[in-house]
């Protein structure tokens, strides 16, 4: 009981004295009070509008990620509102390496994109490629094999056909409201070209940001492919929060599970 005591005496007296160099979150990653407890590693900040955003990893005490996410400041969500889309980059530090991840972008669409998604949102790309990789990737039709579809997709998504530049051929949910006369609120993205899966995309609409509550968290599963191509962790969920202590928005792949290639 002193222990515990002393911990959490300790934290408040860092986070009163660090103040103005870190959150309170932060510091209780660096002091792990449980068995079950992680810590958080961050990538470089990089503005976006008038706040920022940066992407991270949350590894358990044995070094095994548990989480992979990015946090967006409510400033830079509210800046946004009044500017033409755009691509952040967002690195992520070395310690998602056991990841299948290389680089998350936060993508600006202020005014969405066809078919259904024709509000205010952002999409959040978990690239399994470099972007000089992404980079090469041309526009235009591009077919995939039945193998790859049965295989290494949800048997609940379907594909567009269609490479956007830069990015890669979308797949959808069609078990989502959006495809059934309802509302585009988030929703759950693969990514693929040339038979290769190259992205996680989870969407969130602006809306759904603002009507969150602090400390709201809403947990959605990942609908999961039979078989996936990369050896790595992998989510099993997807999180969306307002975080009450730093007032910024946090979206991660959570419930990492390790999947071998096949």
């Amino acid at each position: 009981m002193k222990t515990k005591t002393f911990r959490s005496a300790l934290a408040l007296s860092l986070c009163v004295s660090f103040l103005f160099l870190t959150s309170c979150e932060e510091l209780e990653d660096i002091i792990p009070s449980g068995k079950d407890k992680t810590k958080t590693y961050y990538g470089p900040s990089v503005s976006v509008g008038e706040g920022a955003a940066r992407a991270w990893v949350k590894l358990k005490k044995d070094g095994k990620p548990a989480a992979i996410g990015m946090n967006v400041s409510a400033e830079a969500v509210e800046s946004l509102t009044e500017q033409p889309d755009k691509v952040f980059s967002l690195p992520l530090p070395e310690q998602a390496e056991l990841t299948p991840f290389k680089t998350i972008t936060l993508d600006w669409n202020s005014m969405g994109h066809p078919e259904v998604y024709f509000v205010p949102h952002f999409d959040i790309h978990f690239y399994m490629i470099s972007d000089a990789e992404r980079a090469e990737i041309a526009g235009g039709p591009q077919e995939h094999t039945a193998a790859f579809e049965e295989n290494y997709m949800p048997a609940s998504y379907s594909s567009g056909v269609f490479a956007v530049p830069n990015m890669g051929v979308h797949w959808e949910d069609l078990s989502e409201p959006q495809h059934h006369e309802g509302d585009f609120t988030r929703t759950f993205i693969y990514g693929a070209n040339n038979n290769e899966v190259i992205f996680y995309e989870p969407m969130v609409a602006v809306s759904y940001l603002q009507e969150l509550e602090p400390d709201d968290l809403r947990k959605m599963s990942v609908p999961q492919a039979p078989k996936v191509q990369k050896s790595g962790y992998y989510p099993l969920a997807y999180t969306i929060k307002l975080n009450s202590g730093t007032g910024d928005y946090s979206v991660a792949l959570t419930d990492l599970q390790y999947r071998k290639a096949e």
